[in-house]
């Protein structure tokens, strides 16, 4: 138990987010079967030596370089899977290893937009849908499905970008819906 937890540790600092999504990637179950079947401590090794052929060679085809378009859309991705999240630009930059700045220019690169305007952005996108779909649901839990855990900041944030506040907003879906 020892090994394989010090084992799920390295492997969790070399994992990134793009290498798990790739199509038909196997490694999590690798690890289980190397630990499951092995039959001696060489064995274990092998199938361990294995795994880390298999982790290598996802990461020499991966996304190529960090400033590429392919690499922006994972690190994009990531943020839009885990938008209800309390994530900071420190958390993604830690998640991908690469700098706050360096990150700062690929979202002007390829969005015109900072981190915190993409992610404010998605998150009010994300909120008007959940609004519009639900018009008895309460604003503290569109504001915490949307990852703001003040439901006051996150009205004023919502009003600032929509013109409306989100109840606001719930009743004109509501008067459009209604005259169709």
């Amino acid at each position: 138990f020892w090994v394989e937890n010090g084992v799920r540790k390295l492997l969790s600092l070399m994992h990134r987010p793009d290498i798990a999504r790739a199509p038909g990637h196997i490694w999590n179950f690798m690890l289980e079967d190397a630990f499951c079947f092995a039959m001696n401590f060489d064995d274990l090794w092998m199938r361990l030596c294995d795994l880390l052929d298999n982790i290598s060679a996802d990461l020499s085809e991966g996304s190529g370089k960090a400033d590429s378009a392919g690499f922006f859309q994972s690190v994009r991705l990531y943020v839009d899977a885990h938008l209800a999240e309390p994530i900071t630009i420190q958390t993604v930059c830690h998640i991908f290893g690469i700098s706050q700045p360096y990150l700062s220019r690929l979202f002007r690169k390829y969005t015109t937009q900072s981190f915190s305007q993409y992610l404010t952005s998605i998150r009010i996108e994300k909120a008007k849908e959940i609004l519009a779909q639900d018009s008895g649901i309460l604003i503290k839990n569109v504001a915490m499905m949307v990852g703001y855990v003040d439901q006051y900041y996150f009205s004023r944030t919502f009003s600032l970008h929509v013109g409306a506040s989100p109840t606001e907003y719930m009743e004109q879906v509501n008067e459009r819906q209604n005259c169709l």
